[in-house]
């Protein structure tokens, strides 16, 4: 709210943490307001990047051969493309909006965690449990990951 008496309060004075603006408006309140978009789609972006980025990631390294190998070739294609480039191109192609620029971004941030997990799947594969356990009959990876879990 405005309240002209308190213009250009300085930070730490009474109840305003990082003081007022010339209207006599709480920064600290403006600011808080002005990132809930911004936040919101930050951490619903990351969200649905990381799930995508977990699923391709652990199919390529659970599968391996010729299907881990495309994927990854995949991924490897689109990390040529600059992000930047890529959301500009795809921002001219959709309608702006809340929706729309959350799964732009989600779109050009899964292929990070696709590489790490899919590392992580592949070297979890060649460790000793898991020799060992295919050594005793259990060639079944399924099953292995069932007994690990």
């Amino acid at each position: 709210y405005i309240d002209i008496v308190k213009r250009f309060a300085p930070p730490f004075s009474g109840a305003h943490v990082l003081g007022t603006d010339e209207l006599g408006r709480d920064i600290l309140a403006r600011l808080m307001m002005g990132g809930r978009i911004s936040l919101a789609i930050g951490f619903v972006a990351m969200a649905i990047a990381m799930a995508i980025g977990i699923v391709v990631g652990t199919v390529a390294g659970y599968y391996g051969g010729w299907i881990g190998a495309g994927l990854m070739r995949f991924v490897d294609a689109v990390l040529c493309f600059p992000a930047i480039f890529l959301l500009l191109a795809l921002a001219a192609l959709i309608d702006p909006g809340v929706l729309s620029t959350t799964l732009l971004i989600a779109a050009t941030a899964w292929m990070n965690v696709a590489r790490i997990v899919e590392g992580q799947i592949r070297s979890l594969r060649e460790r000793d449990f898991a020799v060992a356990a295919e050594a005793m009959g259990s060639s079944d990876m399924r099953t292995m990951f069932r007994e690990l879990v």
